[in-house]
């Protein structure tokens, strides 16, 4: 049998073996992962200890920029760095995805993001019959994957994605399924895409009746799971196989509070 991460001792560096194994770990949990990154390119041994799991998952995330939509004179998709200096890191307008006519952010996870492209029904086509294309994208390394296509279900109003690269290279798509078109329908079901599979599952909601999760709810991704805000009182959380369904009570209605992860903890924020 394996030893659990928790067991295992690291291959310390020679230049760091004068300090205990705790004490690395607790230094290098303090840095920023980009820090990391650059020790790894010292040696072999720093490769190995500045991979570990348990390092990366401590490891403080430093915002570099982000994207907005500036909606004068048109609507178009922009990119600012966090110094307010210099050329956009990324290029906005994306020339790295397909040549699709209108694609549109729709939600992000710890560096990837997910986009859609809608192309609207021919005239006397049902509403139900529109195109539409998922994408996940790396906007760093500037590589994408085209999801493959899904027969969208009546109410679909949450595209979320979630990715911890700490944990697992693959990513997960959740599309939550409600009733009907109107944001306030009920839950019925999730369909899940796995990068690890390539296929799409769905799952009918185990929360419970009446569950609503509208397209302003806020949602995060920790440990394999997707959590939810709802318009009542709770969260709501399904697995990234949809296979564990949970509802977590909160003494304050959770829609528009928020909610995150910070040094490996979840937290909710009213």
């Amino acid at each position: 049998m394996g030893e659990s991460s928790s067991n295992k001792r690291l291959p310390l560096p020679e230049d760091a073996s004068i300090l205990t194994e705790d004490l690395v770990i607790e230094i290098l949990s303090r840095l920023p992962y980009s820090s990391l990154c650059r020790f790894k390119c010292v040696s072999k041994s720093w490769l190995v200890l500045c991979s570990d799991p348990e390092i990366r998952k401590k490891s403080t995330q430093t915002l570099s920029g982000f994207f907005y939509m500036s909606i004068s004179p048109t609507y178009t998709r922009q990119f600012t760095n966090l110094s307010g200096r210099g050329q956009p890191m990324v290029e906005p307008s994306f020339p790295i995805l397909p040549n699709l006519p209108e694609v549109r952010f729709v939600d992000c996870s710890n560096g990837l993001l997910l986009c859609l492209d809608i192309i609207s029904p021919s005239p006397g086509q049902n509403i139900l019959e529109m195109e539409i294309y998922y994408i996940v994208c790396n906007p760093a390394t500037h590589e994408w994957v085209m999801l493959p296509n899904i027969i969208e279900r009546r109410g679909i109003y949450n595209r979320r994605l979630g990715f911890d690269p700490t944990v697992s290279p693959h990513f997960t798509v959740f599309l939550i399924v409600c009733k009907d078109y109107y944001h306030n329908d009920p839950v019925i079901g999730v369909e899940i895409y796995s990068s690890e599979t390539g296929v799409w599952t769905y799952k009918e909601s185990e929360w419970d009746n009446g569950t609503v999760v509208g397209n302003t709810s806020k949602s995060v991704f920790f440990d394999g799971v997707m959590h939810f805000t709802t318009s009542g009182s709770s969260l709501v959380t399904v697995d990234k196989e949809g296979k564990t369904w949970r509802k977590i009570p909160t003494p304050y209605q959770t829609l528009h509070t928020y909610i995150g992860v910070s040094q490996g903890h979840l937290y909710s924020a009213c």
